[in-house]
């Protein structure tokens, strides 16, 4: 019964570290690059300043990237 016991805790266990292993860590999506039309280079300004403030950054509404044949929206 014991011996159950601990076989099933450690199958457990096995489990959740290989759940573990296959998320991405922060860094390998940050460097992740696709071209979302965001202002990554504002938004990674934004972020090293808040992060030293010791700020979190959740982006609901990023900044988009200015198209390079939009007059400022002066039409």
């Amino acid at each position: 019964m014991n011996a159950k016991i601990i076989l099933s805790a450690m199958i457990v266990s096995l489990f959740a570290l290989a759940g573990c292993s296959t998320v991405p860590s922060t860094s390998q999506v940050a460097n992740s690059h696709v071209d979302n039309g965001n202002d990554n280079e504002r938004m990674s300004r934004v972020n090293r300043v808040n992060r030293s403030r010791g700020v979190e950054t959740l982006w609901i509404n990023p900044p988009r990237r200015q198209s390079e044949n939009s007059d400022g929206g002066n039409n």
